[in-house]
C-alpha cells in the first residue's frame, strides 16, 4: 500500500494522473507459539505494478511507476530454561519485477537475515546480548550507485578511503551486529557494550536504516535508590560514555554526561545533569 516510487514524466501541455497508493494483490499472516516455547511468524504479500496515465490533449500513453512486488518476512524464536535464554532469527525478501528501464534505478531483490540472542543468570540479575545480521541487494548499475551514493553512505564523498564509488557494479553485502553485557537489577546496575554497521549495509527496502559506516562504543553505571528514604520516594544518578567511528576508524563524535533525579514524597520531582559532545572529523 506504499505511495508508488517512481513518478511520471509530463512534458509540455501534459498532465498525468495517478493513484497515490500501490494496490495489494493479496497478503497473508500466519503466527503461533507452541508449548516447548518455540514462537514464529511469516508474513507474505505482493502488489500490483502501478501505471500513471499522461494525457496530452486527448491523446493518453501509460508509464509505470511502481512494479510489481513481492514481499516477505520471517521470525523465528526458541525460549530455553524458563526464558533465561532466548535464541532468535530473522529473514527478510524483497522481489520486483521491473521492465520499466524508468525504474531501473529500484533493486531487483532486496534480502536480509540475521540472529539474536540474550542470555541472563543469577535470578536475571545480569545478561548479554549479541546480534548479527548481513544484507544483500541486486540491481542494474544504475541501482546500485544509486546505492552507494544516497545519503546513508556517500560512497563519493573525498574523504572517504574504506567505500570506493563503483559505478559498474550490481550488488552489495552488508553486515551489522551488536554486543551489550550488564546488570539490571539491585542498587548499582550498568551495562558496556558495542556495535557495527557496515558501509554496504542496506535494509531500507522493507525496513529502516538511516546510516551506515559506523562502530560505537558505549558504557553506563546508574546508582538508584528505588525505595523512599527522607523526604523522596526514589533516587537516579548516572554517567554514560560512548565513541562513534567510521571503518576508517576516524573518530566521529565522543559524549559524556552526569545525570542526577529525585522525586519527592509529595511526587515533585527535581533533576540536573551535564554534558559533553565532542565532534570529530
Amino acid at each position: 500500500g506504499r505511495s508508488p516510487q517512481g513518478g511520471a514524466d509530463v512534458g509540455a501541455n501534459e498532465y498525468a494522473k495517478q493513484d497515490s497508493r500501490t494496490t495489494i494483490l493479496g497478503a497473508a499472516k500466519l503466527t503461533g507459539k507452541n508449548h516447548s516455547g518455540f514462537s514464529w511468524g511469516v508474513l507474505e504479500s505482493v502488489t500490483q505494478e502501478e501505471k500513471a496515465t499522461i494525457d496530452n490533449v486527448g491523446e493518453q500513453r501509460q508509464q509505470t511507476v511502481e512494479p510489481l512486488t513481492n514481499y516477505f518476512v520471517a521470525r523465528a524464536q526458541q525460549d530455553i530454561n524458563k526464558g533465561n535464554t532466548i535464541v532468535g532469527g530473522m529473514f527478510t525478501a524483497v522481489n520486483r519485477r521491473i521492465d520499466d528501464v524508468k525504474l531501473s534505478w529500484l533493486h531487483t531483490s532486496a534480502y536480509s537475515g540475521g540472529v539474536d540472542l540474550v542470555h541472563h543468570w543469577l535470578d536475571r540479575k545480569f545478561y548479554v546480548s549479541a546480534q548479527g545480521f548481513a544484507s544483500y541487494v541486486q540491481g542494474s548499475a544504475a541501482a546500485i550507485t544509486t546505492t552507494q551514493l544516497g545519503s546513508e553512505r556517500y560512497f563519493q564523498r573525498p574523504d572517504n578511503a574504506y567505500s570506493e564509488l563503483d559505478t559498474t557494479r550490481k550488488s552489495l553485502l552488508g553486515s551489522g551486529g551488536s554486543f551489550v553485557i550488564g546488570k539490571r537489577s539491585g542498587k548499582l546496575v550498568w551495562d558496556v557494550g558495542g556495535g557495527w554497521l557496515s558501509p554496504q549495509l542496506e535494509l531500507n527496502d522493507i525496513g529502516y536504516l538511516r546510516q551506515t559506516d559506523q562502530i560505537r562504543q558505549f558504557g553506563r553505571v546508574e546508582y538508584r535508590v528505588v525505595n523512599p528514604k527522607g523526604i523522596t520516594r526514589s533516587q537516579y544518578y548516572n554517567v554514560y560514555q560512548s565513541q562513534l567511528w567510521d571503518f576508517d576508524w576516524r573518530t566521529l563524535s565522543r559524549d559524556y554526561e552526569i545525570n542526577a533525579f529525585v522525586e519527592l514524597k509529595n511526587f515533585w520531582e527535581a533533576g540536573n545533569g551535564f554534558g559533553f559532545n565532542e565532534m570529530g572529523g
